[in-house]
């Protein structure tokens, strides 16, 4: 059922994570107060766990997510222990504000455009900038 789509791909998710800091993070999560009230699934852990989930499955779903989540791996890259369930998953994805997304990928696709060039995102990593 899980398909490694990583290994289609040069380009991993610590490096991908790379172009957005930690503290980058955290200052998003400030400015948006996205992680007001909570104490377990901050808003940076929900963004690499879905990032994680999206280059680690073609098919994405919460209780996926949640497997993921609890697997050594992604708790050594994202830093945190334990696990969650599903509908803790649904309920965080639920009250991150749309805006933190959005300037997230903004400043992401900022970075990569700059490391890699606008042209190869696309043409080699298929990744395109939507205006929504």
């Amino acid at each position: 059922m899980l398909k490694n789509s990583l290994s289609r791909q040069s380009v991993g998710v610590s490096e991908l994570l790379s172009l957005l800091p930690q503290d980058f993070l955290e200052s998003l999560s400030e400015k948006f107060k996205a992680d007001k009230w909570v104490q377990k699934l901050r808003s940076d852990v929900i963004f690499k766990l879905v990032l994680y989930s999206v280059l680690h499955s073609e098919r994405i779903s919460l209780r996926l997510m949640a497997l993921y989540y609890s697997q050594p791996q992604f708790q050594a890259f994202a830093q945190v222990a334990g696990q969650t369930a599903h509908n803790s998953i649904r309920d965080r994805l639920r009250t991150v504000p749309l805006d933190y997304f959005a300037t997230l990928y903004e400043g992401f696709y900022r970075q990569a455009a700059a490391l890699y060039g606008e042209s190869e995102l696309e043409h080699k990593y298929h990744l395109r900038r939507y205006d929504s």
